[in-house]
């Protein structure tokens, strides 16, 4: 009896396998990243900006309830460097440094890339050419911006 159950629960699992793997792989062909793309890993303990050579600049935001974004450092009024921004005082949104705008958090979390955050490395996705080289370091960022804590 023991043994029929274990080898049901094989069969069982293997099904469940197979149809997740199927799931992953049509949902997969769905997604066109295209040509312009570049897959970045990096450590979000020690790096905090990136910059590509086309000079896009990014930078992670530590946001109060805890999640981390990676976003442009430009501006999207005028292209200044949200990155030296200070965020506004009921802590809503950043205040661009160049012209006083302020990008609000909703905003901001619309605009985010797409990283993915285990541990100690993160896994981001950027719009860029393939052959881009992306540089990763840590430098001066928002006044306020939280630092992240490790994962336990």
């Amino acid at each position: 009896m023991v043994s029929a159950v274990s080898h049901a629960f094989t069969k069982l699992r293997a099904a469940i396998s197979y149809d997740l793997n199927c799931v992953i792989n049509i949902f997969l062909k769905k997604i066109d990243l295209g040509a312009n793309v570049k897959i970045v890993n990096f450590a979000p303990n020690t790096h905090n900006f990136l910059i590509n050579n086309e000079e896009e600049k990014y930078f992670l935001l530590h946001t109060e309830d805890g999640q981390t974004l990676l976003l442009n450092a430009r501006c999207s009024h005028r292209g200044g460097p949200l990155n030296l921004g200070k965020f506004t005082c009921d802590g809503k949104g950043i205040v661009c440094p160049w012209h006083g705008e302020v990008c609000s958090k909703k905003k901001l979390y619309a605009q985010s890339l797409p990283m993915v955050i285990r541990a100690d490395k993160a896994t981001a996705i950027i719009d860029t050419h393939e052959d881009s080289s992306i540089q990763c370091f840590k430098t001066s960022l928002l006044p306020n911006n939280r630092e992240r804590k490790p994962a336990i």
